[in-house]
């Protein structure tokens, strides 16, 4: 019996029927479940909490190299887990190449994949695969790694099986060192010293340093394009290559202006990423 404004706390251990199917349910404690107390108010006695019941395959962990190279093969790495309640049977994961973070019809699925064994409850299987990537565009992709991919497996949830991984595919030329005289004579020449470095995983063809005069870090229409370029040779991944160019210098203006230098300034090379190709170095440059 409570008083009015009274309050009981417990806890009792529930057994699930064997027979129950995996999906998601509702447990609902159900106060004066007998009906034995008239009270002012009967609907207001029941209060529910949602339960899974079964397993719950997820990929955990999933890590892949940053960089990666069109028709090549990586190695990736899985952990793939059951955070579910019941076990879970057999199962494959499988691995896709994406141009987003969502694995849709258009994906395409890496070779090979792998099997998971059997797995009970809060239990995981962690390996790695090396896939192979197909003949694709330089640029930024995402490696997905996809539990149950055969949909095998009656699942509590089945929109969470899948991880991704971004991969930077193809050559990538930036600067590694860049340096050039802080001040000048307008008209006058100087030289301006460079490293371009491939940081990607495949060749990059032969490219062109091109120099601009700017008021800002920025490459914009409103820049000087200077008299002088250099020429790179083909870089393997990881390879660079150093020069020194001489650089003739507007005659008609002073004052305060960035030496803007730039990888791949024609755009010959497509690069796994082609935000990185500029170094600026400030230029103050006086009359005569």
């Amino acid at each position: 019996m409570s008083d009015a404004g009274g309050a009981s706390a417990g806890s009792a251990t529930l057994t699930l029927p064997a027979t129950l199917a995996t999906g998601t349910y509702y447990l609902i404690a159900q106060a004066d479940g007998d009906g034995a107390i008239a009270e002012l108010n009967e609907i207001n006695n029941g209060r529910a909490a949602a339960i899974r019941v079964g397993p719950d395959l997820v990929v955990s962990a999933f890590t892949a190299p940053l960089r990666a190279a069109a028709g090549g093969t990586i190695a990736v790495t899985d952990t793939t887990a059951n955070s579910g309640s019941g076990a879970a049977g057999a199962s494959t994961t499988a691995f896709y190449l994406s141009a987003n973070i969502t694995l849709e019809a258009g994906d395409m699925r890496l070779s090979p994949s792998r099997s998971v064994a059997a797995l009970a409850a809060g239990q995981s299987s962690a390996s790695t695969t090396t896939v192979t990537l197909p003949e694709i565009a330089p640029g930024p992709w995402y490696l997905l790694a996809a539990a149950d991919d055969a949909g095998g497996v009656l699942e509590t949830l089945e929109t969470n099986n899948v991880k991704f991984a971004s991969v930077l595919v193809g050559p990538d030329l930036m600067f590694g060192f860049a340096t050039s005289p802080s001040t000048a004579v307008a008209g006058s020449v100087i030289a301006a010293s460079s490293t371009v470095r491939n940081a990607g995983a495949a060749a990059a063809a032969t490219s062109t340093i091109r120099f601009y005069l700017s008021t800002n870090v920025s490459l914009d229409a409103s820049d000087v394009l200077l008299n002088a370029s250099q020429q790179v040779p083909l870089l393997a991944p990881d390879g660079s290559f150093a020069s020194t160019t001489p650089i003739t210098l507007p005659g008609d203006r002073v004052g305060t202006y960035y030496l803007l230098m730039i990888a791949d300034a024609d755009q010959a090379v497509a690069e796994a990423s082609e935000g990185n190709n500029l170094a600026a170095r400030l230029l103050q440059l006086t009359g005569r």
